[in-house]
């Protein structure tokens, strides 16, 4: 696997944003697709970067994909929407950069965890990607009680304490941007997460196919919040992509 890391894909006075890429040593110079990968963190932990990423990831590369992996200004750098923003801009690099990469820009997907997955689900509804990989992201933020570490998160992300309002509620909540335009999703999260519960998933799924959107959900048996365990979950989501590829 090569990986070609710290590539500036954007920077001006104020900040520069990196991506990292990762492909086949064997580059047969066929255009690949491409998987877009968000990070989690709640959308402030520094440690969690576009460096914290699935080690399942070699099986998208042997299988013939690239493997972008970018990142986001921190809730302490920038508020919302920067973030979003942010993604977007990495997700449209991919698309106007797809000859050079050696990127098949049609078959291009993303796929994001918690704070990523709440990334990732605004992009799904942006209706461009191929498809969205969404794990156990938060999606509709209502009635967050005070003092907790979850409203300390959210006062940061808006820069308000009146995070509860409801205009920042609707302006953070993916929940609210879901359309008939809405790419495919493959959401995923486990029964046992104490930090997003999993009703948020399903008020995801139950939208999206009141507006006949493409989506599956899998439920996985005694998981927490945080990475899945076992192949099998890897392999599902590789042959969800697989099937999707136009």
């Amino acid at each position: 696997m090569t990986e070609k890391l710290d590539v500036v894909i954007r920077k001006d006075e104020n900040y520069t944003l990196y991506m990292d890429f990762y492909t086949d040593e064997n580059d047969d110079n066929k255009k690949k697709p491409c998987v877009m990968w968000i990070h989690g963190g709640a959308w402030c932990v520094k440690e969690l970067t576009r460096k914290y990423i699935p080690q399942e990831f070699k099986k998208w590369v042997d299988a013939g994909y690239m493997v972008a992996s970018c990142e986001y200004r921190l809730s302490q750098e920038a508020i919302w929407p920067a973030q979003i923003e942010d993604c977007r801009y990495s997700f449209k690099y991919l698309q106007d950069n797809a000859d050079e990469l050696g990127i098949d820009k049609d078959n291009i997907f993303i796929w994001g965890e918690s704070a990523g997955g709440h990334l990732t689900a605004f992009l799904a509804n942006d209706g461009e990607a191929a498809g969205a990989c969404i794990w156990y992201p938060p999606v509709y933020f209502k009635d967050i009680p005070a003092g907790t570490v979850e409203a300390e998160w959210i006062e940061l992300l808006v820069g308000s304490p009146d995070y509860n309002s409801e205009e920042n509620r609707q302006k953070i909540s993916p929940l609210f941007t879901v359309n008939r335009n809405t790419c495919p999703c493959l959401i995923m999260h486990g029964d046992v997460d104490e930090l997003v519960n999993i009703s948020q998933s399903e008020m995801l799924v139950e939208l999206m196919e009141k507006n006949d959107v493409d989506v599956t959900f899998v439920t996985v048996p005694e998981q927490g919040h945080g990475f899945f365990k076992g192949e099998k979950y890897y392999d599902l989501i590789l042959q969800w992509m697989n099937d999707r590829i136009v």
